[in-house]
């Protein structure tokens, strides 16, 4: 996680734990006390995306961060984000979420957008919430193939 630092990765991994759970109660046989944690995978699809911003949401993403994880020490006891308990983070990542205005909960909702969808799209997680696109697709077509597979030919056909 080069691009946003060693100290704004442990906020990501927070965020991550926070902001995507397991996909679904669906058994998976990866389950159990061996089961793969997703959260470096997740980081590591997150950078790719994170690429593709703008340079200047980049540089400022990791500052950003850090300010959000400090800014946690006024409301809960002088304890950073990373380190509250399950509830008070997620009690304080909406409030930053839902409640804040300003450069710091704009970046902080871009960056759980990002992280969420970086999770969701591993292929573990497509698995494990039953999204198959390409079974789907592919009824679908042979379902317009068997309804109109003479004018596809046709138009086909024709230069």
């Amino acid at each position: 996680m080069a691009p946003v630092g060693r100290a704004a990765t442990r906020i990501l991994r927070r965020l991550v734990a926070l902001a995507c759970p397991p996909a679904t109660d669906r058994p998976d046989p990866t389950d159990g006390p061996d089961r793969p944690d997703l959260t470096d995978r997740t980081l590591a699809e997150f950078e790719l995306h994170l690429a593709h911003l703008p340079g200047v949401a980049r540089r400022v993403m990791g500052p950003a961060l850090l300010v959000f994880d400090q800014a946690a020490r006024v409301r809960h006891g002088g304890r950073r984000f990373v380190r509250l308990d399950d509830a008070r983070a997620d009690a304080y990542l909406a409030r930053v979420l839902y409640g804040r205005t300003g450069p710091v909960a704009t970046v902080v909702r871009l960056v759980k957008g990002l992280v969420v969808m970086a999770h969701y799209e591993l292929p573990e997680v497509k698995r494990r919430l039953g999204y198959a696109p390409e079974e789907y697709v592919e009824q679908v077509k042979a379902r317009r193939l068997a309804r109109y597979g003479e004018e596809i030919r046709a138009a086909e056909a024709d230069p």
